[in-house]
């Protein structure tokens, strides 16, 4: 039997922003913004025992005093902790590295804990390496770090699709190594991509795949997947349109089984098309 049909069909659903790329536009953030947030997402904080004890109070009612290994949360969200010279107080200082727990990215969260950018205090995880997030300061750094491009085999040029500023990957290196082994693994399987976004930023994401199939992303120069090439007819616009079938008569059914529509149905449209 054909090598591809050994194992089962995997079908994955990316998001595009903040999961394959680390800018929002439509979300109004900015890359920066968004390295603050995904890290807020994995820093845990112990919820108090009073929050624990009453059901009714949602998370984003929750003001953490603590850190899930118990470290207190130091700083003000407000702004930079000074000191009476209003200098900023502890932003690099050893100590308080000391004093934030490693990052919690296992899928199940810890009891009695839930993650930063859940409580109060999301209103401020667009600077969250900046205040009370100031331990974490070191992984936004590294994260920066391996987002350079560093030197291109050859002293060539990174394809554009690739590097927009020819600085930095636009999409995080991870999804391509990630993508690389699902489709040179033997025995193959089938493997699908489905990538949604609620921005206009589907195009770019594309052609950037697209780049990396032909063999133009510099860490996979030899790889070649021409069912990785995609092309407008590979991509849609969902739009909600009101239905014309809400509330309407259906021929052969008496009134009391009359099924009725949504007011609105979702659509699929060519991605060019207005």
């Amino acid at each position: 039997s054909d090598a591809t049909t050994t194992k089962p069909m995997l079908v994955l659903h990316f998001d595009v922003n903040e999961t394959l790329l680390l800018d929002d536009p439509a979300g109004g953030d900015t890359p920066e913004d968004c390295l603050n947030k995904i890290i807020a997402k994995s820093a845990f904080c112990r919820i108090p025992k009073d929050a624990q004890l009453d059901q009714s109070l949602p998370l984003s009612s929750v003001v953490p005093t603590q850190w899930l290994d118990g470290s207190p949360i130091l700083g003000s969200p407000e702004g930079m902790a000074m000191d009476s010279d209003g200098n900023e107080e502890f932003t690099k200082t050893a100590d308080y590295m000391k004093k934030c727990p490693g990052l919690h990215t296992e899928w199940e969260w810890p009891e009695g804990a839930c993650p930063y950018y859940k409580t109060a205090y999301k209103k401020f995880a667009k600077t969250f390496t900046k205040h009370h997030g100031s331990g974490y300061r070191h992984i936004a750094e590294q994260i920066k770090q391996n987002l350079l491009l560093g030197e291109v085999s050859g002293g060539n040029e990174v394809d554009a699709r690739i590097s927009h500023d020819g600085i930095n990957h636009f999409m995080l290196p991870a999804f391509f190594d990630c993508i690389h082994q699902l489709f040179t693994e033997e025995p193959r399987r089938k493997v699908r991509l489905v990538i949604r976004t609620f921005g206009s930023d589907l195009s770019d994401v594309a052609n950037a795949i697209t780049a990396f199939a032909e063999g133009k992303h510099p860490l996979y120069p030899d790889f070649r997947c021409p069912e990785l090439v995609l092309k407008d007819e590979n991509l849609y616009r969902g739009r909600w349109v009101p239905s014309q079938c809400a509330e309407h008569e259906v021929s052969g059914v008496s009134n009391d089984e009359q099924f009725v529509h949504p007011s609105h149905v979702y659509h699929l449209y060519e991605w060019n098309k207005n």
